[in-house]
C-alpha cells in the first residue's frame, strides 16, 4: 500500500544521495508526544469532492485539527471571501488557510504567500530548476487528453508541485494526474498522495498525538455558524469500537466473557500495530530495532490468542465434549468434530484453504515465543538508509514461505531482502499490514459462522444463527479509514 509513511523519505527523514534531512525535521519521532506540526498543502478542488465523497470530508476535518498545518491551494488563488492579513513588521499581505502565487519580482521567480504559524509570510520559488523544467514542460500524460489545454494543465500541476516543495509541506494531498509519482530527487521533500492515502497517515500522526478525532467542525476550506468543535474519544473507546466493527458478530455477544475478551485481544493487536507502524516511521536508529521487534511479538501473541478464543466459543456453543481449552483451529481431530456439526466453519480453515495458510504464519511466528526467537538487525545496504529485518527461526522458514506463496507471494509480506544470497527475512511493516487484514478478516468469518445456539439437525428452527451482514455507520467507517483498513 502507497500511503505507509516509510515508503516516503520525506516522512520518515532519513537521508539519501540526492537529500539531507535534519533529524528533528521527522514527522514521526520515538519520543513521546507533541511531534513537531505536519504541514499539509491540500488541493482547493478536493473541497467539492468532499460534497460526496465521505472519505475526502472525513479528510478535510482531520486536516482542521490543531496539530496539523493545513493549507488550500487553487491554480486561481483564494477565493475573494479568505481573510486576509497582514504582518506588523514586514507588510506581508496573506490569504489565512490558503496558499497565493504569483509573479515575482525578478525572471523565474515566484511570489508565494501564506501564513505560516499565525504570520503572513513570503517566500520565493525557483522556476528554471532542471527538476521542475522537466516536468512543466514535458510531454502530458494521457489522463490530460480528454478536457482542455494539457501543456497548460501540465505546467499549472508542476506549479503546484513547486509551491508545495517551497512552503515544505510534507504532504501535498491532490487527485492530479500527472503529480502521482515525481521520480526526480528534487522533489523529495514532499510527498504527492490521493486523498485516500492521506487519511490514513494524517490519522496515524494525529493519533500518535493522543488525538482520536473522530468528527471536527467547521473542516478545512469549510464555514459553519457554530463554534469549531472537535468530537474526539479515548484511546480505549477508539480501539475498542474498532474491533467490534471489524468482527460485527463477535460484537454482538460481547456482553458473554470469550467474546469480549476475543475484542479485547483484537483491539490489543490494533494498539501494538500503531505502535509498529509509528516505529516503522521514525529516523532509524539502533534502538528502534528492539521496539520493532516487541511490537511485532505483541501482534502474533494477541491475534492467536483471539483464534484460540474463537475456537473455545465454537467448542462451547457447538456443545463439543471435552475441554474447550483444549480446542484450536489448527488441531485436526478438533476441526474434524466441527465439521460433524457445521461443516461450513470448519471448511474456512481446512489444509490448503487460506484461512489454514494464514493460521500457519501466525502460529508458526507466534511460536518462537516458546523456543528459538524472532531475530530483528538494523542493516544498510549501499545509500539506502537503515532498515530493520526480522528473521525467522529454522524450523519455520519453509511452511511459513510456503503459506506466504500461497498468499500472493513472499514480496508482497516483506519477505524481499535486498541483501545478495540473504536468509529469510521480512520487512516488520510488510509483513504486519498482509497478517494484520487477513487475520482479522478471517476471524470475522470464523466468528460468523458460529452458531448462536446449537443447530438440532432434528428441527431446523431451533438452530438460530448468527444474524446477517449489516451495514456500517458512518462512525464504524471513519474508525477503519483512519487506520487504513
Amino acid at each position: 500500500m502507497s500511503w505507509w509513511p516509510w515508503l516516503h523519505r520525506n516522512l520518515r527523514a532519513d537521508p539519501n544521495v540526492s537529500t539531507s534531512f535534519a533529524r528533528n525535521r521527522a514527522v514521526f519521532a520515538r519520543s513521546a508526544a507533541p511531534l513537531r506540526p505536519m504541514t499539509v498543502m491540500v488541493d482547493a478542488r478536493l473541497r467539492a469532492r468532499a460534497v460526496h465523497d465521505p472519505k475526502v470530508q472525513y479528510l478535510l476535518e482531520l486536516l482542521a485539527d490543531a496539530p496539523v498545518c493545513a493549507h488550500l491551494y487553487g491554480d486561481d488563488g483564494p477565493p475573494r471571501s479568505a481573510p486576509r492579513m497582514i504582518a506588523d513588521d514586514t507588510g506581508v499581505e496573506a490569504s489565512g488557510g490558503w496558499v497565493s502565487v504569483a509573479p515575482g519580482d525578478r525572471a523565474h521567480r515566484l511570489d508565494i504567500r501564506y501564513v505560516k504559524e499565525g504570520v503572513p509570510t513570503r517566500v520565493e520559488a525557483r522556476t528554471d530548476d532542471p527538476s521542475f523544467v522537466l516536468i512543466a514542460d514535458g510531454s502530458p500524460l494521457a489522463g490530460y487528453e480528454p478536457t482542455g489545454n494539457a501543456l497548460d494543465r501540465v505546467r499549472a500541476d508542476a506549479i503546484a508541485l513547486l509551491v508545495a516543495k517551497t512552503i515544505r509541506a510534507d504532504l501535498f494531498v491532490t487527485d492530479r494526474t500527472l503529480l502521482a509519482r515525481p521520480e526526480s530527487g528534487f522533489w523529495w521533500t514532499t510527498t504527492v498522495m490521493p486523498p485516500e492515502d492521506a487519511l490514513p497517515v494524517v490519522g496515524l500522526y494525529l493519533r500518535q498525538q493522543g488525538r482520536f478525532v473522530y468528527a471536527r467542525t467547521p473542516a478545512l476550506g469549510q464555514t459553519s455558524t457554530r463554534n469549531d468543535d472537535t468530537v474526539q474519544r479515548p484511546p480505549g473507546w477508539f480501539y475498542w469500537e474498532a474491533a467490534s466493527t471489524l468482527l460485527p458478530a463477535a460484537a454482538e455477544r460481547r456482553r458473554a466473557v470469550l467474546p469480549a475478551t476475543l475484542l479485547q485481544r483484537v483491539e490489543q493487536t490494533l494498539r501494538a500495530r500503531d505502535r509498529l507502524l509509528a516505529a516503522e516511521s521514525v529516523p532509524r536508529a539502533p534502538e528502534t530495532v528492539d521496539d520493532i521487534q516487541g511490537d511485532l511479538d505483541q501482534i502474533l501473541l494477541w491475534l492467536m490468542a483471539a483464534f484460540d478464543i474463537a475456537a473455545r466459543v465454537a467448542h462451547e456453543t457447538l456443545g463439543l465434549t471435552g475441554n474447550s481449552r483444549d480446542a484450536g483451529w489448527q488441531k485436526k481431530d478438533w476441526r474434524k468434530r466441527v465439521g460433524a456439526v457445521v461443516p461450513e466453519l470448519a471448511s474456512l480453515v481446512r489444509p490448503g484453504s487460506i484461512g489454514h495458510h494464514v493460521l500457519t504464519v501466525i502460529r508458526l511466528m507466534r511460536n518462537s515465543i516458546h523456543g528459538e526467537a524472532l531475530s530483528a538487525v538494523g542493516f544498510i545496504v549501499g545509500p539506502r538508509p537503515l532498515e530493520t529485518m526480522v528473521g525467522l527461526p529454522d524450523d519455520a522458514r519453509e511452511p511459513v514461505g510456503a503459506a506466504m506463496d500461497a498468499l500472493g507471494g513472499r514480496a508482497a509480506w516483506g519477505a524481499d531482502d535486498p541483501r545478495p544470497h540473504a536468509a529469510f527475512r521480512l520487512h516488520p511493516g510488510e509483513f504486519v499490514e498482509q497478517l494484520v487484514p487477513r487475520a482479522i478478516g478471517l476471524l470475522d468469518e470464523l466468528t460468523a459462522g458460529i452458531p448462536v445456539e446449537r443447530p438440532d439437525p432434528a428441527n431446523q428452527k431451533t438452530g438460530r444463527w448468527s444474524r446477517g451482514r449489516r451495514d456500517r455507520s458512518l462512525l464504524e467507517d471513519r474508525l477503519l479509514w483512519q487506520l487504513g483498513l
